[in-house]
C-alpha cells in the first residue's frame, strides 16, 4: 500500500429522512488523499460515469468510518464546492490501516 499525505479537507454528511436532506457527520475535521478513480466504464445508477465524475477519498484509518463503509449510499462528501454521492468503500484486509471511500460526483456537480 502507497504513503498518502492526507493534506485534502472534506466534511462527510449523512442523509436524514426527517429533513430528506444531508446534514453534517459529528466528527473531528477529516483530511484524505484524493485520487481519480480508475474506472470510466461502470455504471452508476444507469449512467456511464466519466472520466472526472468518480473519486477515491482516502483516509487514516478512523473507527467511525467504518460505519460508512458498510452502508456508503448513505453517506456523500464535501470537498471544495462539490459533493460526492459515495458508492463504495473499503479496510483493505481489515487491516485497520487506511479507508479508501469512492464517490461519485452529485448532481453533474455544483
Amino acid at each position: 500500500m502507497a504513503k498518502h499525505i492526507y493534506d485534502k479537507p472534506v466534511v462527510l454528511q449523512k442523509y436524514d429522512d426527517e429533513t430528506d436532506s444531508y446534514l453534517p457527520e459529528r466528527l473531528p475535521t477529516l483530511h484524505a488523499h484524493i485520487n481519480t478513480a480508475y474506472f470510466t466504464t461502470e455504471k452508476y445508477e444507469g449512467k456511464a460515469m466519466q472520466d472526472d465524475a468518480a473519486m477515491d477519498f482516502y483516509f487514516r484509518y478512523f473507527p467511525a468510518l467504518l460505519n460508512v463503509v458498510k452502508k456508503p449510499q448513505l453517506y456523500r462528501l464535501m470537498w471544495g464546492d462539490d459533493a460526492y454521492d459515495l458508492v463504495g468503500g473499503d479496510d483493505f484486509q481489515l487491516q485497520h490501516k487506511e479507508i479508501r471511500l469512492r464517490g461519485v460526483i452529485a448532481n453533474g456537480g455544483r
